[in-house]
């Protein structure tokens, strides 16, 4: 498995994933829905591509490179499919929490930005991209 791979930046497989938001603020301690859409390199062949469906991202502080909060509920993951090529991206349901990672911590107020981590299995190759998202306000 690769290292995790941020938009914008060169991956073995030529795989880029952003992050769409349904709301572009919310309360502390909340989360919100989001799509992380992943495409293919152009002139990359078709393939098949697994995940589990929703994945689960967090907040950071712009230009830190760790999470200040992250989506802390359960989950119940389904298995998604679907042939990934340059004509065909493929959309990832996402929950983006809030609830800080240190316990016992309170986030402060203000801007911060989207992370989610994806985990695609593309047969013999597996690989986890980190979808850095537009920002998103704290209230």
């Amino acid at each position: 498995m690769s290292r995790p791979v941020e938009r914008g930046g060169e991956e073995r497989l030529g795989l880029r994933a952003v992050v769409h938001l349904v709301a572009a603020e919310v309360a502390r301690g909340d989360f919100v829905p989001a799509t992380v859409v992943v495409r293919a390199a152009v002139g990359s062949s078709p393939r098949k591509a697994e995940w589990g469906a929703p994945v689960t991202g967090g907040i950071r502080q712009p230009g830190a490179v760790d999470p200040s909060g992250w989506f802390s509920g359960r989950v119940a993951g389904v298995g998604r499919w679907a042939t990934l090529d340059p004509e065909h991206p493929i959309s990832i349901s996402a929950i983006v929490g809030t609830t800080p990672i240190v316990p016992g911590g309170v986030l402060p107020l203000g801007m911060y930005q989207v992370v989610v981590d994806v985990f695609l299995n593309l047969g013999p190759d597996a690989v986890t991209l980190r979808a850095v998202g537009p920002e998103i306000r704290l209230v």
